[in-house]
């Protein structure tokens, strides 16, 4: 994915937990993490270990949230390029399809773990009250529909960056 600028941007934080060699598109390389965390949350034994483990969470969710945004930006600012077009698909049908249920999975450990209300609550509240809303709304059917969606969304941008018109005697895209 070296059609954007974005290699050379550094990171405004150093990750800790998720490897900076960690390839997106394999899941073979994603899912160890996520067992990792499922593991690691019951061994939390005070507010602070579940709070680690929390931030923890959110760097892989971000990495993946990273590399979902880079792939699609690529994508629809090179409309015409195979491989972009083939990274994005990629992600849309084979990783995050993996993620979705992970991801709730994860939701679920932290609702019903027993520290989750000695956190300190006005920094969790509306994390605590989203992550609630997260577990009560998932359904794994729609993780099927959702992937449509972001297909429709693929095809759509292709055929919109396809189009030129005559203005000035020049043709733009």
């Amino acid at each position: 994915m070296n059609l954007l600028p974005f290699d050379k941007l550094p990171a405004y934080q150093p990750r800790t937990f998720v490897s900076a060699d960690v390839d997106w598109g394999d899941w073979s390389q994603i899912a160890p993490l996520y067992d990792q965390l499922e593991a690691r949350a019951a061994e939390c034994k005070t507010p602070a270990d579940l709070e680690q483990w929390l931030i923890d969470w959110g760097e892989l969710s971000a990495a993946l949230d990273q590399d979902g945004s880079l792939r699609h930006i690529a994508m629809t600012c090179h409309t015409d390029d195979e491989a972009t077009e083939k990274a994005y698909l990629h992600f849309v049908e084979r990783i995050q399809p993996e993620t979705k249920p992970r991801e709730f999975k994860l939701a679920q450990i932290f609702i019903a773990h027993p520290l989750r209300r000695k956190l300190p609550k006005e920094r969790y509240e509306i994390f605590d009250r989203n992550t609630a809303l997260q577990v009560e709304l998932f359904r794994p059917e729609n993780v099927a529909l959702e992937t449509g969606e972001a297909k429709l969304g693929q095809q759509y941008q292709k055929l919109s960056g396809s189009l030129t018109v005559q203005f000035r005697a020049r043709r733009r895209r």
